[in-house]
């Protein structure tokens, strides 16, 4: 087991790349993982939200986001969002493997 002074952090230091630059898409992939790992699965899915606002086209924060909603069971945001990787890209080979 991690000591949890090295999940605060890595968690410290996403969340200020984030401050710095909310454009940072792996601060924002980093996090979430680092957070939905700890079990902190809302928290997850706010960074993804928070990440997938400030960069609405960055594919990875959203395949993240709709696989997190899968794993959950929320079977409604993973069909949500699938279906908004759809309207960015039609021909999005994730999204449409993952319908």
């Amino acid at each position: 087991q991690r000591d949890t002074s090295d999940f605060e952090g890595a968690k410290a230091s996403y969340q200020k790349s984030i401050e710095l630059n909310n454009k940072q898409f792996n601060a924002y992939i980093n996090l979430a993982s680092l957070l939905y790992n700890q079990a902190k699965y809302d928290e997850a899915i706010a960074v993804l939200k928070d990440g997938k606002e400030n960069i609405p086209n960055y594919m990875e924060i959203r395949y993240m986001l709709a696989s997190f909603y899968k794993n959950l069971g929320q079977t409604a945001n993973y069909n949500k969002e699938t279906k908004e990787i759809l309207v960015i890209n039609p021909d999005d080979k994730w999204a449409k493997s993952n319908r």
